[in-house]
């Protein structure tokens, strides 16, 4: 997705103020959400940068392919309706920041949440960012008295400078003839390790969204929870060391995905099959 992003085009870009809550806030408190109604003025400037950092940030080491998984989240139908009538983007934008304060408390960071949508090699996109406000100064040169200076401002709101990396941002494009969606999101709060996850409030709390792994993350964490599976049950059930031939030949056979189940059966007896299933799911790892 990130080579077609490359000449992608920025159509239409609002944002929208999203508070923290102070500990204990009620539901019955009046704070809210501060709404757009309209989408904001973009001049061609400000297109080329928010298109600059959106697909700096998709095609970053931080981002990931992700997928809609079954939650609460309204998230995954507000995309939908997107896609059948773009006419909405306003409402669904709104609906999106109101989700987002409904579902955070005082542990959330309050900031800007903003939509931006466009087009990019016979597709369509829309785009969801989480930012931090940020404060800073400016200088501009003056001439005071015939003597040359800057003057030094101080702002409070700057928001999505060139520096900015307290972001989080999901992307949604669907082609225009398949009609294949396609979702990936990055998290610059995170760190780059193998295992990187992107936070599990914005992903799956907030978007509806589980990651898409890779086969290559897919394939090394399942050798390394078999193998730590096998150690652990060693003195227990000497007999799973008969398991490593079939662990390496797995491993070794390139195939593209690879099925913990029927690994399992021809390794293991019914007993430790359903103890390995169980261990594999307490590690998150997906056995269907």
């Amino acid at each position: 997705m990130a080579y077609e992003l490359q000449q992608c085009k920025v159509n239409r870009f609002i944002v929208h103020e999203v508070p923290q809550k102070p500990p204990g806030t009620s539901k019955d408190s009046t704070m809210q959400p501060i709404l757009s109604d309209v989408e904001s003025v973009l001049d061609q400037r400000l297109k080329n940068f928010f298109r600059q950092r959106i697909v700096g940030a998709i095609a970053s080491s931080n981002a990931f392919n992700i997928k809609f998984a079954n939650n609460e989240s309204v998230v995954p139908r507000l995309i939908n309706d997107y896609f059948v009538d773009q006419d909405r983007f306003v409402s669904i934008s709104r609906e999106a920041a109101s989700h987002l304060f409904e579902i955070q408390n005082a542990k959330n960071s309050g900031g800007l949440l903003a939509l931006a949508d466009g087009t990019a090699e016979a597709s369509s996109w829309v785009a969801i960012l989480k930012i931090e406000k940020q404060d800073g100064v400016t200088l501009e040169k003056k001439s005071r008295a015939g003597k040359q200076t800057f003057d030094v401002t101080y702002l409070e709101d700057l928001f999505f400078t060139k520096k900015t990396k307290l972001f989080k941002i999901a992307l949604f494009r669907k082609m225009d003839v398949s009609k294949e969606l396609e979702a990936r999101a990055s998290d610059y709060q995170q760190s780059t390790t193998s295992n990187n996850e992107i936070a599990l409030f914005f992903l799956e709390t907030f978007l509806g969204c589980n990651l898409v792994i890779s086969p290559e993350i897919g394939t090394k964490s399942f050798f390394e929870l078999t193998e730590r599976f096998i150690n652990e049950n060693i003195d227990e059930n000497p007999q799973v060391l008969n398991a490593y031939p079939g662990l390496l030949a797995e491993i070794l056979n390139n195939s593209s995905t690879i099925n913990p189940v029927h690994f399992a059966r021809s390794v293991f007896s019914p007993e430790i099959c359903d103890s390995y299933g169980a261990y594999l799911k307490e590690n998150d790892f997906a056995t269907d």
